[in-house]
């Protein structure tokens, strides 16, 4: 991927069925994998957009994978993202979160987004802090064990 081509970086909603919203894009194994995986979160948080699933696409290329894990509760909402592999260290990651904070303050100004990354410095935690986001806690995950959790706060929104 060239220089400056994460920027062309589209949010493609999967839909409550597991279909997408760009009926142009085309699912290799992996993203249909996680398009599966999708429905059954929607299964359990509800499907309600724009608090939904989505697949990152550049070009005609599905780059990677990025959330809110649910609608949002008290005030916040959770987001999680993944690059897909052979597509990492090009600034994906940072353009995918940088567009969920979109919808989501866009959706509902003045929400608290928050973020979970391995309780250590790395490209997550590099790109969160790059975006505004602080690290808000430490906490026991049952299937992760301990977690920084980390917030952005409407009025540290930036990046």
């Amino acid at each position: 991927m060239a220089e400056g081509e994460n920027q062309q970086l589209r949010l493609v909603a999967i839909e409550r069925s597991g279909s997408l919203s760009d009926s142009s894009v085309r699912l290799d194994e992996l993203a249909q994998g996680v398009c599966t995986a999708t429905v059954f979160l929607y299964e359990v948080a509800g499907w309600v957009s724009p608090w939904l699933g989505y697949l990152a696409v550049c070009g005609d290329r599905i780059v990677g994978t990025c959330a809110f894990k649910g609608p949002p509760a008290y005030g916040k909402v959770e987001v999680a993202y993944f690059t897909f592999p052979q597509f990492r260290n090009q600034d994906i990651a940072t353009s995918m979160i940088r567009q969920l904070v979109s919808l989501a303050q866009a959706a509902e100004p003045g929400i608290i987004i928050r973020a979970q990354t391995l309780p250590e410095p790395n490209a997550s935690t590099h790109i969160l802090e790059k975006l505004g986001f602080l690290q808000h806690r430490t906490i026991i995950d049952p299937e992760d064990g301990e977690i920084w959790e980390w917030e952005l706060r409407p009025e540290r929104s930036g990046g």
